[in-house]
C-alpha cells in the first residue's frame, strides 16, 4: 500500500505542476485572445469571429484546471464547522465518508464527460473548426486527476486510522 500511495503522491505532485503551467498558459492566451478581439472590433471595426469561441473554450479549461489544482492543494472552499466539533477519530471517519461521496460524484462526472467526448467526435466548432470533443477533455482529465487525489487522501485516512488503532491497542497492552 505504501508504494501505491507514494506513486499516487508523485502523480498528484507532477500533475499539479503541469496543470498550473497549462492554466497559466491558457490564461495568457485568454488575455491575448480577448485583447485581439477588442482591438479588431473597436479599432479596425472588423471583429474576428473566432476570438469569443476561443475565449470560452479556454475559460472552460481554466475552470477545470483550477478546480483540480485547488483540490490537490486542499485550497477549495469548505465549511469545517462540524468536523471541528467532533472528536478526531469521528472527524476522520466523516472525512473518509465525504471523500467517498466526492469520488462517486467524480465517477459520474468522468463517465458523463467520456460519453460526451465520444458522442461529439464528429462535430466541429463553428469558428475554430476544432472537434467539440476537445471541450469535454477538460472535465474528463480533471475528473480523473481529482479522483486520484481523493483516492490518495482516503489511503492516508486509512493509514491514519490503522495507526491510531495500533497505538490504542499498544497503550491498552502496556
Amino acid at each position: 500500500m505504501k508504494s501505491l500511495k507514494n506513486s499516487l503522491k508523485k502523480i498528484i505532485e507532477v500533475g499539479a505542476q503541469i496543470q498550473v503551467t497549462l492554466g497559466a498558459f491558457c490564461l495568457a492566451l485568454v488575455i491575448i485572445t480577448i485583447t485581439t478581439g477588442i482591438i479588431s472590433r473597436y479599432v479596425f471595426n472588423s471583429p474576428f469571429a473566432w476570438t469569443e469561441e476561443l475565449g470560452v473554450f479556454l475559460f472552460v479549461w481554466i475552470a477545470f484546471l483550477g478546480a483540480a489544482v485547488a483540490v490537490a492543494k486542499n485550497k477549495h472552499v469548505a465549511i469545517d464547522l462540524l468536523p471541528q466539533k467532533l472528536s478526531p477519530k469521528t472527524a476522520v471517519v466523516l472525512e473518509f465518508i465525504l471523500n467517498i461521496f466526492i469520488l462517486v460524484f467524480l465517477i459520474v462526472m468522468i463517465f458523463g464527460a467520456f460519453k460526451l467526448y465520444g458522442a461529439t467526435g464528429r462535430h466541429f466548432s463553428v469558428a475554430l473548426n476544432i472537434p467539440r470533443s476537445i471541450y469535454y477533455l477538460a472535465p474528463l482529465t480533471s475528473g480523473i486527476y481529482m479522483a486520484l487525489v481523493y483516492i490518495y487522501r482516503n489511503l492516508e485516512l486509512l493509514e491514519k486510522g490503522s495507526t491510531a488503532v495500533q497505538h490504542g491497542s499498544r497503550s491498552a497492552e502496556l
